[in-house]
């Protein structure tokens, strides 16, 4: 038996191999994005892809919400998000990257790091790519992302 089979039949339930389609809430205002966490360079790195482009508006969105003078409020999370990505991330360019958010961190360069995460260059991009800046944002600042991404560009 499948396991959504089973999973279904222990909450007695029937598998009719439906799959309903999650319904975001609506009901919560979405909050709004400055033009400083949207604005994105036409021909730079961070426009070439939606990913990309998304990326970069997230870690604005992060740069703009956390108070950088009160390390205690981040510092912890970012050295648990370098210690996550330690065990996951391959390859030279990425864990040359990830050393990079590391010396950041330990020597305290914060306005190098913060430069970099919000960059539009190759560089950046792939920083980003490895970056420990997980679980700063609320889910409704992700989907404000989100959402004007989709809105501004669609495929």
């Amino acid at each position: 038996m499948r396991t959504r089979a089973r999973y279904l039949s222990a909450l007695g339930l029937e598998d009719l191999g439906i799959v309903a389609p999650h319904i975001p809430d609506n009901t919560t205002p979405l909050p709004d994005l400055d033009p400083g966490i949207t604005s994105i360079t036409p021909d730079s790195a961070a426009a070439s892809s939606r990913s990309r482009r998304r990326s970069l508006m997230l870690h604005r969105l992060v740069d703009a919400s956390i108070n950088w003078s009160e390390t205690s409020s981040w510092h912890p999370q970012v050295v648990t998000g370098i210690a996550r990505n330690e065990h996951s991330v391959q390859g030279t360019l990425h864990r040359s990257a990830l050393e990079r958010w590391k010396s950041w961190i330990e020597s305290g360069d914060i306005e190098t790091m913060r430069e970099r995460m919000c960059a539009e260059d190759e560089d950046a991009c792939l920083l980003r790519d490895v970056s420990p800046m997980a679980g700063f944002l609320s889910a409704p600042q992700r989907q404000a992302v989100i959402y004007w991404e989709r809105k501004h560009y669609a495929a």
